[in-house]
């Protein structure tokens, strides 16, 4: 039993050192991006990097639609955090 909760610490330990990079590829994901990096932040997560999919959001939003929503999920990104890199 021991055995198991010392692996399971250094999986939690692991775990933790790991950089999420989120993707937004929905209208909805693109929506929602500022809560969810709002939420990473506020977690503690590293969160250096975020991915817009535009592709999926142009088929589903319109290519006008998709290209306003995801310059103003840009900027309000930026808001958040400063040395975010997109990509």
């Amino acid at each position: 039993m021991l055995s198991k909760v010392k692996s399971l610490s250094v999986f939690i330990k692991y775990c933790t050192s790991i950089t999420i990079v989120p993707l937004f590829e929905t209208p909805d994901d693109v929506r929602n991006s500022s809560s969810i990096i709002t939420a990473c932040k506020k977690e503690g997560f590293a969160l250096e990097q975020v991915m817009w999919g535009y592709s999926d959001s142009t088929k589903k939003g319109g290519r006008l639609a998709s290209a306003w929503s995801l310059y103003n999920a840009q900027i309000e990104a930026m808001k958040i955090n400063p040395d975010l890199i997109h990509f």
